[in-house]
């Protein structure tokens, strides 16, 4: 059963003001969504892998001035399968973690590794051992996140031409590996957070059946993703989105309805999961209207 309404404060958006977020967290609390999901790198909070204390006070003093509750999204880069800094990247997942605790966030979501393609030695021999790698860097986060009453949600990738493996090889935008990725991790605090976006493009690119991959997911899923776009892979990768929009590339963050992800087809079983259901917006779509449009047509179409 879904346990609530969410939004992104956008990372971008934000990055670093406080007052910016002050700003929309009363705006989202305005329009009756009952979370709010805030980047760790957004604040100005970690760095080098360590919580700065000050900050982090200032930080918690903010959020709990609002009667909204709080998902965590770890910084985007984080990446346990990377071969270079891959204990670096733990600590900061663990700092992540630590924050969330602080501001109560039921949530840290993550995104699945991935071995890099600038390294030429990015075999399936090496892919294997990362992935290893993070599984097991994973059981010893999801200790701690067990401690603080935390899920660490692992997020589906996003499929981009070059960034991931052929066929026999492992990629996170393959829904049924990410789940067999999380089937192995086996924690109770290591579960999937389902972007259906991402999932709407890999499977128009990469042939898999959206509505197979989301039933499958169900019991894995504790955190939704919910935006919309139009299942079109961005032909050049990090293009604007006046660039994007003409012609509905990539991953645009649209509101759910305004692009072709067939919601019709998915929502009883998003409605099944035991997840917030948090709307990833861009920010461009974040004014007070049409939130307050997007909180009524998903307490209708998932609560």
């Amino acid at each position: 059963m879904i346990q609530g309404i969410g939004i992104n404060a956008d990372s971008n958006r934000t990055d670093g003001n406080l007052a910016v977020l002050r700003e929309d967290l009363a705006k989202f609390q305005e329009a009756g969504f009952d979370y709010v999901e805030i980047a760790a790198h957004s604040l100005d909070v970690i760095i080098h892998g360590e919580l700065i204390p000050n900050r982090l006070r200032e930080v918690s003093k903010l959020v709990k001035a609002y009667g909204l509750k709080y998902t965590l999204h770890g910084p985007d880069p984080t990446n346990l399968m990377d071969p270079e800094y891959g204990s670096l990247h733990e600590k900061v997942l663990r700092a992540s973690l630590d924050l969330a605790g602080e501001l109560e966030a039921s949530v840290l979501v993550y995104h699945c590794g991935h071995v890099p393609r600038r390294f030429g030695e990015a075999t399936w021999d090496r892919i294997l051992e990362r992935k290893k790698w993070e599984q097991e860097s994973l059981v010893r986060l999801g200790d701690r996140a067990q401690e603080l009453g935390v899920t660490i949600c692992v997020e589906n990738a996003l499929y981009t031409p070059g960034d991931y493996s052929p066929e026999d090889e492992f990629s996170a935008a393959r829904v049924d590996q990410l789940i067999a990725h999380i089937a192995e991790i086996g924690h109770p605090n290591v579960k999937i957070c389902l972007d259906v976006g991402h999932a709407h493009i890999s499977a128009n690119v990469l042939g898999f059946d959206l509505a197979t991959a989301v039933r499958k997911a169900k019991p894995y899923i504790r955190h939704l993703h919910i935006h919309d776009n139009f299942g079109l892979f961005e032909p050049i990768a990090h293009t604007s989105n006046i660039n994007r929009l003409p012609f509905g590339f990539g991953d645009l963050h649209l509101a759910p309805g305004d692009g072709n992800i067939p919601y019709h087809l998915l929502n009883a079983d998003l409605r099944d999961c035991a997840a917030v259901a948090l709307v990833e917006l861009n920010p461009r779509y974040q004014n007070l209207e049409k939130l307050r449009s997007i909180v009524e047509n998903l307490r209708g179409c998932l609560l």
